[in-house]
């Protein structure tokens, strides 16, 4: 993996992105040349020529990010994975046949509509095949690496390995200094890491006195990636492992700072966002209203404490969903994902995530932030902090109408479901920034259009 802007990023995604870009631009250059004929006044405008294509490059390349086809951890059905390659290949289309229609100088569509269907089509299915391929490839860009230790932590990543075949185990140490009659410390020199292709050594033991430093030292001068087991574990799994954290590795490791400008960016974005989204869905917001009202009894807007940023309360906002006597005479419970409570029209709207919505008057009022952890009810907060080590340090940024947990973790109502998502909470308060931010935002439109991960 490869770290950008403070976050990590699998090889084999940056090299799919970067083919699909250049395929995407060179296509949608030569197409603009021959599909569209450019007269005199047009020819002349080289940064319309130019921006066009890059714009075109980046709107189709987000388009089929959020269909999911850069995410090389997800495990699709047949019948799902027809669906993206359909709906991505639609998106593409679109966007290759608006942009070039609407050129300065355009006025050729109707002149050979066959041919312009079929080169833009043939773009496309350019880049679908390009991602089929590289995707149907898991060996590409395998990593090697040399595995230190025999205790729970070595036994994590084995079982890691065994699910994802872009990494190998090449060699093998216990933590002892022996693994079994096969090798020990000393017999792994640069010269024969270097021959098996080992690019990373993972410190992975359980009880790290003992270890050779000055033989890591030398593995390290020569240029081969020497890592602890919880930086490994965060950077392949894209969560924190509460068992085998620690305050002191919070404390000494990377992450956890955010910059002045990317509070204010992100501030502007959940503004212009949470506006725009409200004046869009405006009629949808006013036909959900009828609907909960027509149905039963009760307030159209369900209104519950939440905690916060810094454990401060506030009253979060959603459409009423189920019965108004939902919790009455008893004390707060998990919602289930088939809840029973749930009203007919609630049941549509949960699914659909449009309950959720009124939320972004709680983003306006800077209670919550588009993207972050999801806020608790104080009493399961206290509940789980009791159980769960570094719960309450969720609490270090903003609650978000979406997060990192809610794209990677499906429907959960225990305090094992409430533990895993912790991990995926505390990796993006450690780890927030832009790239992960734009990340989540894409893949969020995924979960909606295909019912993936959780509420």
């Amino acid at each position: 993996m490869v770290r950008i802007l403070k976050n990590f990023v699998v090889h084999r995604s940056v090299a799919l992105l970067s083919a699909d870009m250049l395929l995407l631009f060179v296509t949608i250059s030569v197409l603009q040349a021959s599909v569209i004929h450019l007269n005199t006044e047009a020819a002349g405008h080289a940064v319309t020529q130019i921006t066009i294509p890059i714009l075109v490059t980046v709107m189709a390349t987000l388009a089929v990010a959020t269909m999911g086809f850069y995410q090389w951890d997800f495990c699709w059905d047949r019948r799902s994975w027809i669906l993206r390659i359909i709906v991505a290949c639609l998106l593409v289309a679109v966007i290759c046949a608006r942009s070039l229609l609407n050129h300065d100088g355009a006025a050729s569509w109707a002149d050979g509509p066959a041919r312009s269907m079929g080169l833009y089509m043939t773009a496309v299915a350019a880049l679908v095949v390009g991602i089929h391929a590289l995707r149907s490839s898991p060996r590409l860009l395998k990593r090697r690496i040399l595995l230190i230790g025999s205790g729970a932590r070595a036994g994590n990543i084995e079982e890691l390995v065994r699910s994802n075949e872009a990494i190998a185990i090449a060699g093998r140490v216990r933590s002892e200094g022996r693994a079994g009659c096969e090798a020990s410390y000393e017999e792994f020199t640069p010269a024969r890491l270097k021959r098996a292709r080992i690019s990373e050594v993972v410190v992975a033991a359980d009880d790290q006195r003992g270890l050779p430093m000055h033989l890591l030292l030398q593995w390290k001068f020569a240029g081969v990636c020497v890592i602890d087991y919880m930086t490994f574990w965060e950077r392949e799994c894209g969560r924190v492992d509460l068992g085998a954290a620690s305050p002191a590795w919070f404390v000494y490791g990377a992450g956890c700072r955010r910059s002045r400008l990317y509070k204010v960016a992100k501030r502007c974005f959940d503004i212009a966002v949470s506006v725009l989204l409200l004046v869009l869905t405006a009629p949808l917001l006013a036909s959900c209203a009828a609907l909960i009202w027509l149905e039963s009894d009760g307030p159209i807007l369900y209104r519950q404490e939440r905690v916060g940023r810094h454990g401060r309360a506030f009253t979060l906002l959603k459409f009423r969903s189920m019965r108004p006597d939902a919790e009455s005479g008893s004390r707060p419970r998990w919602a289930l994902k088939q809840d029973p409570r749930t009203t007919r029209v609630g049941s549509v709207i949960r699914k659909l995530r449009i309950d959720e919505i009124p939320q972004l008057w709680n983003v306006l009022r800077n209670d919550m932030s588009l993207i972050g952890p999801r806020p608790e009810r104080p009493f399961f907060v206290d509940q789980l902090a009791e159980e769960i080590p570094f719960y309450r340090d969720r609490h270090w940024v903003k609650p978000g109408i979406t997060g990192w947990a809610q794209i990677n973790f499906p429907y959960g109502a225990s305090v094992e479901d409430a533990r895993h998502k912790l991990s995926y909470d505390l990796y993006y308060v450690k780890n927030s920034g832009f790239l992960l931010d734009l990340f989540i935002a894409v893949s969020t439109i995924r979960v909606i259009l295909f019912q993936e991960g959780a509420r």
